[in-house]
């Protein structure tokens, strides 16, 4: 009895902390978010609805979300250990759990409807058993970027409302971390490199290197990886279609890290395939699927993963849009 009595005080003291942490971010909204009982939202077209009333600009409506996702979503430590399949939106809000991929989804898809650009941002981190030196062969974390009031701002909804606590055993608890929401995007590369350099944010992103060879923070005494207008790459970057967009983001990561041919090799394979399951797909569009298919064969000799896409399966692939194009 004592040592629940003991329990619940602790937990109350993290409750109240946590509380307070939230609300230093803007005291007046918070406690008119806290008024309210938002625990049976179900989409984020039902969630946007109940919270635009309360903010009076975008800020204001993203650090409604960050209030909500704290209140009430928690970390799916059982299928973050278990390696599971990612949920939908919807399944993830009507469960109240998720993980990086799903919050992320959901960030975006409410910057969707509330009109505030946003990106979603692939990249690495370091993780428990994180040696000096390690390599990567893909990516292991999602957050996000938006752009407010003129500038960009990183956001990781997991790690603003938990951290992973080690101990006896691995377990995610709540912990509110307003430091990894509306950030300088500066501030995210001690612990989150992006895939493609150009969402460092920065004209002189950081190399590779400067992440792997220190376990924590980064090495700044290595030159930059290269020396860009990261402005203009953006505006060039967001004025591409989506899918010209996510080869090109494929193509700079793997630029960046030529220990990670895995997120080349899948999106050229996905967009070459997407392209083929469309019978009405042009001879201009079945090139371009005859090209990618050509950069995943190419690439796929350099992956070390070996539950992946059988190169027989991308040669059979080529052969069909060989013959479609053959036949146009």
């Amino acid at each position: 009895m004592r040592f629940a009595l003991v329990l619940s005080a602790l937990l109350l003291i993290s409750s109240t902390r946590a509380a307070a942490q939230l609300s230093s971010l803007n005291p007046s909204l918070y406690e008119r978010f806290d008024a309210l009982d938002l625990s049976n939202i179900k989409s984020v077209e039902g969630l946007v609805t109940k919270l635009k009333p309360l903010a009076s600009n975008k800020k204001e409506s993203l650090q409604l979300l960050y209030f909500w996702t704290y209140k009430y979503m928690s970390v799916d430590s059982a299928r973050f250990f278990n390696a599971s399949a990612p949920l939908s939106v919807s399944q993830s809000l009507v469960m109240k759990k998720g993980l990086c991929e799903e919050l992320s989804n959901i960030f975006a898809a409410y910057c969707s409807l509330t009109q505030i650009p946003s990106l979603k941002i692939e990249g690495y981190v370091r993780p428990v058993n994180f040696t000096q030196g390690q390599t990567y062969e893909e990516g292991n974390h999602i957050w996000n970027a938006v752009f407010l009031d003129s500038q960009w701002y990183t956001c990781d909804l997991l790690w603003s409302i938990s951290q992973l606590q080690v101990g006896k055993e691995l377990k995610f608890v709540k912990v509110a971390k307003p430091a990894y929401f509306l950030a300088d995007p500066q501030t995210f590369l001690p612990t989150h490199l992006p895939l493609a350099p150009v969402f460092q944010f920065s004209n002189a992103p950081i190399k590779m290197e400067a992440f792997t060879t220190m376990t924590t923070g980064f090495d700044t005494t290595l030159p930059a990886f290269s020396s860009m207008n990261y402005t203009d790459s953006l505006k060039v970057l967001l004025a591409t279609n989506e899918k010209d967009r996510e080869i090109k983001l494929a193509k700079d990561a793997y630029r960046y890290n030529p220990n990670n041919p895995n997120t080349l090799i899948i999106a050229a394979y996905n967009q070459a395939i997407a392209i083929i399951s469309r019978q009405t797909a042009s001879p201009a569009e079945l090139r371009k699927a005859r090209q990618y298919l050509n950069l995943a064969i190419t690439h796929l000799p350099r992956s070390k993963k070996t539950d992946f896409i059988p190169l027989e399966e991308c040669k059979r692939a080529l052969s069909h849009v060989e013959r479609r194009i053959a036949a146009k």
